[in-house]
């Protein structure tokens, strides 16, 4: 979560590039600027999930097999969709079942493999969430028009988001 409510000005991030070559002031701009609407969003989402008693690790969960044809994965694909490890996963799981909102069933071929879908507590959370979900994320774009909308999702579909830290050569 980015929490930084003042962002810097140009005259501060020229100031920043003079000392640090590496910094490109456009790039670092756009970045901080996504940041902090990214960071609003999951405030509001957070703040809307948490009126249902779920977080956003139980809403992903829910709308991954909600959004599967069968209704049904195992845990390592949830793992694997939802970019967490399988270990987060497990426990994350645990307490859903525990709360009722998934249930797991022996997977027919593989012993050691176990299949979760969404209950109908599950689904019935997920129904009530989703509208202002909706809203939440319409609000945010609001001041774009259509045209601009589409534009906007290119180019965070052009964005690298393979972050690897290159090794630093002296």
């Amino acid at each position: 979560m980015f929490l930084l409510r003042d962002l810097p000005d140009r005259t501060i991030l020229q100031r920043f590039a003079a000392q640090y070559p590496e910094m490109d002031i456009t790039s670092t701009e756009a970045c901080l600027y996504l940041l902090k609407a990214a960071s609003t969003l999951l405030i509001e989402l957070e703040k809307h999930f948490a009126e249902y008693g779920i977080s956003q690790a139980r809403f992903l969960a829910l709308i991954i097999l909600i959004r599967e044809e069968s209704g049904q994965l195992k845990p390592v694909d949830i793992a694997e969709k939802m970019g967490v490890s399988l270990k987060n996963t497990s426990r994350l799981l645990e307490s859903m079942q525990q709360d009722q909102l998934i249930q797991r069933t022996a997977h027919k071929t593989d012993k050691r493999a176990s299949i979760v879908s969404a209950t109908s507590k599950g689904e019935k959370i997920l129904s009530l969430v989703l509208p202002k979900y909706y809203q939440i994320m319409n609000k945010m774009t609001a001041k774009l028009n259509a045209k601009d909308k589409v534009l906007f999702t290119d180019y965070l579909m052009h964005l690298d988001l393979d972050l690897s830290t290159p090794k630093i050569t002296e």
